[in-house]
């Protein structure tokens, strides 16, 4: 595995609370596995009592879980807004564990950023506020089937009511991503192919031509007995 920390901001964006960062060029993420928030610093006013940070990229893996501590009213809450998404029902509210939440028509936090969210605090400062983990929680995101690759990241923060947070200051955001590095395929040799054997043989074929060795003394008694005679006579 490998570990990347990346830090965001809206610096050299138009909006503080929804802007997207271009990641192409500067980093490689591929096969991420999971993403941890290590900080983030959001501007708020007073009348906000939570604070939702939603990344539009992290949030489109249906496997994927967010683990993140919310106080006990979270889970019930979400669970009656969404199955019945009527005007001014009343029920405990995100995080803040207030009594009364005025609900739109049509408005259910199930298809709302807020559930989705990678990370949500109450802040307990103004006019900005810091969620780490040594001070709130850990909040990281799990995925089950990694995901193939990120090149942007899409950022929009929302107050306790789903509504975009007032454009007050600049965001900083500071983000880990752990990615499986890739299994290596195993090279692949080809089959051997035979090489054609040339038999071999000691077998030494004879030259036609060659004379057998005692023809060599036959001819030369001929010779002797010829040259003997010759001798003989001319004496």
């Amino acid at each position: 595995m490998q570990a990347y920390t990346i830090s965001i901001d809206s610096t050299q964006a138009t909006q503080n609370t929804i802007f997207t960062v271009d990641l192409s060029g500067t980093f490689s993420l591929v096969n991420i596995s999971k993403v941890e928030v290590l900080k983030a610093s959001v501007s708020v006013s007073s009348n906000v009592s939570a604070v939702y940070v939603y990344i539009d990229e992290l949030s489109d893996n249906r496997f994927n879980k967010r683990v993140a501590k919310l106080k006990d009213k979270f889970d019930s809450y979400i669970q009656t807004t969404a199955s019945n998404p009527i005007m001014n029902q009343t029920n405990n509210n995100l995080v803040t564990g207030s009594t009364s939440q005025t609900m739109q028509i049509g408005q259910t936090f199930e298809d709302s950023h807020l559930k989705s969210a990678i990370v949500s605090w109450n802040p307990q400062s103004y006019p900005r506020t810091t969620f780490t983990p040594g001070t709130y929680w850990d909040a990281n995101i799990v995925y089950d089937k990694p995901k193939d690759s990120i090149s942007t990241l899409s950022v929009s923060l929302y107050d306790q009511d789903g509504k975009a947070l007032v454009d007050l200051d600049r965001t900083y955001i500071t983000l880990r991503f752990t990615c499986l590095l890739p299994v290596s395929s195993p090279v692949s040799v080809p089959a051997a192919i035979p090489t054609p054997q040339v038999p071999v043989t000691t077998y030494s074929r004879p030259n036609q031509f060659s004379i057998p060795r005692y023809s060599y003394y036959i001819i030369v008694a001929i010779l002797v007995a010829i040259g003997y005679r010759l001798f003989f006579v001319s004496s």
